[in-house]
C-alpha cells in the first residue's frame, strides 16, 4: 500500500509497505555504510573546486549527503534550514554559490531568491527540487535562479553545474575588481590634473 500526504508550503510524505517474508532467514539485505563514511573514490571524477557555498536545505538528511559532495571536492560549506535563515546568512557573509531547495517551511527557496535579486544579490544561486515539470523550472529561473538541479542528486551533473558556476563567479568577481581599479585610477588622475590646474592659475 503506498499513503501520500501532502501540505501547501512544506511539501509531501510518501509512506509505502512491502511484504518481505522471514527476514531473519533473508540473505539480501545489506547494510548501508554511514554518509560519512563514504569513499572519497564513490564516483570516477570529484573536480577539485574552491570557494564558499551555502547550502539552503530543511531535510537533515540531505544536508549531510550534500556538504559531503562538496566538502569531497574541497568547497566550504555553511548550511541554513530555511529560505528566512538563508537571507540573513546571504547578506551577513561572502559566498561564492548557494545551492536553494525550493520547498521548505518557514520561506521556501522561491520566495528567498526573489527577495535576494530584488535586493541586488549576484552570486549564482542553484535551485534543487524534485520538481521536473516545465512550468515549474521557468518559474525558478524567472525568479533569479541561475541553474537548477533534480533531487536525488546525480553526481556528474552536480559537479559539472557547480564547476561552470563557480569558474563564471570567480570571473565576474574579477571584472568587478578590474573596473573598481580602473574608476579608482581615474579619481586619482582627475584629483591630480584638478591640483595641476590649481597650481597654474595661482
Amino acid at each position: 500500500d503506498i499513503h501520500i500526504r501532502s501540505v501547501v508550503g512544506k511539501g509531501a510524505t510518501f509512506e509505502f509497505e512491502i511484504r518481505t517474508g522471514e527476514l531473519d532467514i533473508s540473505k539480501s539485505v545489506i547494510e548501508l555504510s554511514p554518509l560519512n563514511s563514504l569513499p572519497i573514490d564513490e564516483f570516477e571524477q570529484i573536480p577539485t573546486l574552491s570557494g564558499r557555498v551555502l547550502l539552503v536545505e530543511d531535510i537533515e538528511d540531505n544536508q549531510k549527503l550534500i556538504s559531503l559532495y562538496l566538502k569531497q571536492s574541497g568547497l566550504q560549506v555553511d548550511i541554513a534550514s530555511n529560505g528566512k535563515v538563508a537571507l540573513d546568512k546571504a547578506f551577513s557573509h561572502s559566498y561564492d554559490l548557494i545551492l536553494m531547495d525550493m520547498q521548505m517551511p518557514v520561506m521556501d527557496g522561491l520566495t528567498a531568491t526573489t527577495e535576494l535579486r530584488n535586493a541586488g544579490y549576484k552570486t549564482p544561486i542553484i535551485a534543487l527540487t524534485a520538481n521536473v515539470l516545465k512550468n515549474e523550472r521557468n518559474l525558478y529561473l524567472d525568479s533569479g535562479c541561475n541553474a537548477i538541479l533534480t533531487k536525488p542528486i546525480i553526481p556528474d551533473e552536480f559537479y559539472s553545474t557547480l564547476k561552470l558556476w563557480l569558474i563564471n563567479a570567480n570571473i565576474e568577481e574579477n571584472i568587478t575588481a578590474i573596473e573598481s581599479e580602473r574608476k579608482a585610477e581615474t579619481h586619482t588622475k582627475k584629483v591630480a590634473d584638478r591640483k595641476s590646474a590649481n597650481k597654474a592659475f595661482q
